[in-house]
């Protein structure tokens, strides 16, 4: 059985922790609260049918790091959205399936508002 594999990925500023499993087209896992990437575990056995499962830890939770300002405004969704891009660019891909629930479907809400359209 293929293991899971767990980085530490400097991102922004912070360090970022992704679990991941296999090669191939990214599926991107964003978690809710109070969560961490195992939430998504079941969902790994999609890398199965070629996938690649990458689950990373959002800011502040588990293994990734949180912003050293106290300040509300140091770290907003907009902030969340420019992580997830600087962690695509680390994976060396241009291209992810995003899945995401509660407080992860709202930085993939942004990130689609917002985010870089190509």
């Amino acid at each position: 059985m293929e293991e899971i594999r767990h980085r530490m990925t400097s991102v922004n500023g912070i360090k970022v922790h992704t679990a991941d499993k296999r090669e191939g087209p990214v599926l991107l896992f964003l978690h809710g609260f109070p969560e961490l990437w195992y939430s998504f575990i079941r969902f790994f056995a999609l890398s199965s049918l070629g996938y690649r499962a990458v689950a990373p830890d959002l800011c502040g939770y588990g293994g990734t790091e949180a912003p050293d300002s106290n300040s509300f405004t140091s770290h907003t969704y907009f902030h969340a959205v420019d992580d997830k891009i600087g962690l695509i660019d680390s994976l060396g891909v241009e291209q992810v399936f995003v899945v995401a629930h509660d407080m992860g479907a709202a930085i993939a809400w942004h990130w689609c508002m917002f985010g870089p359209k190509e």
